[in-house]
């Protein structure tokens, strides 16, 4: 739980591209033991702003302090020494390397001239039980799912004893159960007096664990109020700039012509006995947990994997896609 000590102020931070101001005069302050949400619509400057804190990028104009001193990040290596860690949406591991290697990756312990791998699997293994997951130190990153491989990029930020962590849509690709050991983590970690910025698009998760709210709209600072004194269609007015009558208007679909059914699909290990229609002009959602195949199928669909049993039937007619090139000759694409 917060206090009221400030460990990090961004004052009035400017960051342009050509032709295009990211950030203006961004205003954000975190107190020690918080955990602070950063809010707003896509493209608002949550990214370039913590960013810029990184030294990823540098900025045009204002100010940031840290611990009561004026700070200039030239690189995310400055930040990461002065106890800043940041866990991006998108991972940033390497597939062939194992858990261990890549948590310590830079920073390995040494005997003599040589890795001493022995310790590193030990140092991995006590931050996989303090993140209450478990994964084997060995295993490569290739071998774990998407799930285990995000545990395994904040496993890396909290080896950096980092008195401020930003979680950059952390919960993305995490399964309920996964969710629920990361935000008991969370409330471990503030309990020791680590900050945590929080991004997320997830209004229940913003309500659920954070102490504060900053709202930026159009790369500009809205505001930013106690989290037990607004609500959600405050915040949602505060990223949009006006008040949402009808979230969720109903949408009436005319079906046109069907083009792709699928009949029964299996392939091995991956997609039992599936079936569904998608119509020319419609959005097809595929729902399910990590793991229940909804990858597998799309990349079946385009021919990445062998079907076993089943029809695909595209435009009416009955197909056999067996490779990514035959699916894009077709106008099937795959975007991931």
């Amino acid at each position: 739980m917060q206090n009221e000590e400030i460990i990090l102020q961004m004052k009035a931070i400017t960051k342009t591209f050509p032709g295009v101001k990211a950030l203006d005069n961004v205003n954000f302050n975190l107190h020690q033991g918080e955990v602070h949400a950063l809010l707003g619509e896509n493209g608002a400057g949550k990214s370039t702003l913590m960013k810029v804190l990184n030294g990823i990028y540098q900025k045009n104009s204002g100010s940031i302090y840290l611990e009561g001193n004026q700070v200039e990040f030239k690189s995310p290596k400055e930040a990461q020494e002065a106890g800043l860690a940041i866990i991006h949406q998108e991972l940033e591991l390497i597939p062939y390397l194992t858990v261990a290697e890549n948590i310590f990756l830079g920073r390995e312990p040494k005997k003599g001239f040589l890795v001493d791998f022995k310790r590193l699997n030990e140092k991995t293994e006590e931050i996989m039980n303090r993140l209450g997951v478990n994964i084997d130190p060995q295993s490569k990153i290739n071998e774990l799912n998407i799930g285990n491989q995000q545990m395994v990029e904040i496993a890396k930020a909290l080896s950096q004893d980092a008195n401020i962590l930003v979680m950059d849509e952390p919960t993305s690709s995490l399964t309920p159960k996964e969710i629920e050991i990361l935000f008991d983590l969370i409330e471990r970690l503030t309990a020791e007096g680590i900050s945590i910025i929080y991004i997320s698009h997830r209004m229940e998760e913003i309500f659920q664990i954070c102490d504060r709210v900053t709202v930026l709209r159009d790369g500009e600072y809205v505001g930013e109020v106690e989290i037990d004194e607004t609500d959600e269609d405050e915040l949602i007015k505060m990223m949009v700039g006006r008040k949402i009558e009808d979230r969720f208007p109903e949408i009436i679909n005319n079906r046109s012509d069907k083009i792709l059914e699928v009949k029964g699909l299996t392939v091995p290990d991956k997609v039992i006995d599936l079936s569904f229609a998608a119509y020319k002009g419609e959005v097809l959602g595929i729902a399910g947990l990590m793991g229940s195949g909804r990858t597998e199928l799309a990349k079946s669909l385009y021919g990445l994997f062998n079907i076993e049993e089943g029809e695909i039937y595209f435009k009416g007619n009955r197909v056999n896609i067996t490779s990514p090139k035959q699916a894009i000759e077709m106008g099937i694409y795959y975007l991931s």
